[in-house]
């Protein structure tokens, strides 16, 4: 094994990047975060700093009706 390949596998910092934990939410309005009810992925911190905001909605439910918006509709290629 090369010293670089050696480095890259004991880097702490690779090591946090991956144990970085993202919320996903909701984004209620066209802002920084996203356009409006698409899904962002957000640092806890900067999520419930943006749902204290009214920018978005953390809830299982909020995040689910806006997958289901934005996916596409199987009958939409029917109605050609």
């Amino acid at each position: 094994m090369s010293n670089t390949q050696d480095q890259q596998n004991n880097d702490p910092k690779a090591d946090e990047k991956a144990k970085v934990k993202t919320v996903k939410v909701r984004v209620l309005l066209d802002c920084e975060h996203g356009a409006c009810n698409t899904v962002a992925e957000l640092a806890p911190a900067l999520a419930k700093q943006a749902e204290k905001d009214g920018l978005v909605d953390t809830s299982a439910e909020a995040v689910a009706a806006a997958e289901a918006a934005q996916a596409p509709k199987a009958d939409a290629k029917d109605k050609k």
